[in-house]
């Protein structure tokens, strides 16, 4: 009897081969051509067009809220520090009063031209004077004090006592002439109060003194960001309210 033989070729899978055989069927991949591995790969990797419109929008809200904090948080310093200008102009009046027992007075000052935009430019500096002892020569005791630009003194008889018609300075003289301010030159009102050399002022002790400063481009009646500044007439104590 004769027995065939026939030459078998096994091939037997290598260690690589089985690790990615398992690799496949564990990731649920296991059909998947090499082209289509980039492919699905690729896929979760990218954003759609959805998804970006929706970030690009919530990242605008939050800027836009982040700058209108910011706006906010500058208005209030610049109010702020509008109302220690003032308060340290007035404290410095009232102290070179006591000291050199001369009287002096401080002047707010309102250009009547109109600024830039065509609108008035309001209260927005100030200055303190010293008379000579005849009360005839006033001179400047520092040069002119201006607030930061964006804010103003409200000229509301209900807001700001000090910057009325009954305070208006009306009487210059040969010895006290209007000086020059900036780009107003001397054309200007001016409110005055006056300290006495005892530290009291010229006020009437039967009314209340005050003003009060806020943001120029907050046009309501009442500000919501102010600054109010009290004189006390018959001793001349100054303070500032904020709320």
């Amino acid at each position: 009897m004769r027995q065939n033989r026939h030459n078998l070729n096994i091939v037997l899978p290598g260690p690589d081969s089985l690790d990615l055989e398992k690799s496949s069927r564990r990731s649920g991949f296991r059909n998947i051509q090499p082209a289509q591995w980039a492919y699905a790969r690729g896929r979760r990797l990218g954003f759609t067009i959805v998804e970006l419109l929706v970030v690009m929008t919530v990242a605008t809200v939050l800027l836009s809220l982040a700058a209108n904090v910011a706006q906010d948080i500058v208005q209030a310093n610049q109010v702020t520090t509008a109302g220690e200008t003032v308060v340290d102009e007035l404290r410095l009046a009232r102290y070179t009063a006591i000291t050199r027992n001369r009287v002096v007075e401080v002047r707010f000052y309102k250009p009547t031209s109109l600024n830039a935009f065509g609108e008035e430019s309001g209260v927005t500096s100030l200055q303190a004077f010293m008379f000579d002892q005849d009360n005839n020569k006033a001179t400047p005791v520092r040069e002119v004090r201006h607030l930061p630009n964006a804010v103003k003194i409200s000229e509301d008889a209900t807001l700001s006592t000090l910057i009325t018609a009954e305070r208006l300075k009306n009487d210059w003289k040969t010895g006290d002439e209007q000086i020059a301010i900036g780009d107003a030159g001397t054309d200007y009102t001016a409110y005055r109060v006056r300290f006495l050399p005892d530290g009291s002022t010229d006020l009437d002790t039967q009314q209340r003194w005050f003003l009060t400063l806020y943001p120029q481009n907050d046009h309501k009646s009442l500000p919501s960001n102010y600054v109010t500044v009290q004189v006390k007439p018959s001793r001349g104590n100054i303070r500032a309210f904020r709320p």
